[in-house]
């Protein structure tokens, strides 16, 4: 058998021959909040400034009576902020958001770190009564 050459092919097992490894996956989401830490000291919310609703002469003419239960936020700053009807008469709400909104409260703190919470306030509008 005359010149049979057998070839053979090597490639060299260098970097430039295996695909580049897939990136490295980021330490964390920079926007993700922390969980909320579970138990510590908390200083509740404390309302320091209160400012008391108009009555609507609308709802006074008509008699109207009774409570708007209101639920928001008190921020960092002490402000009542993202505020929403849960329940109350429509010709009082108006009035009970606006005067709320005023409110100042000296912030609630989680291990002496100020910290924004959520808050559930009630307005009651009674109308006074020759007499009372």
């Amino acid at each position: 058998m005359a010149g049979t050459r057998g070839l053979s092919l090597q490639l060299p097992l260098g970097e430039e021959s295996l695909p580049p490894p897939p990136p490295e996956p980021p330490p964390g989401d920079p926007d993700v909040e922390r969980p909320p830490v579970i138990g510590g000291h908390l200083e509740q919310a404390v309302l320091i400034q209160q400012t008391k609703p108009v009555y609507p002469a609308l709802a006074r003419t008509a008699r109207v009576e009774g409570i708007v239960v209101l639920e928001g936020t008190i921020s960092e700053q002490g402000k009542v902020e993202d505020v929403h009807v849960v329940s109350g008469h429509p010709m009082l709400v108006d009035a009970a958001i606006k005067a709320v909104q005023k409110w100042k409260y000296r912030p609630a703190k989680l291990n002496g770190q100020i910290m924004s919470c959520p808050v559930r306030i009630q307005v009651r509008f009674m109308l006074k009564y020759p007499g009372d």
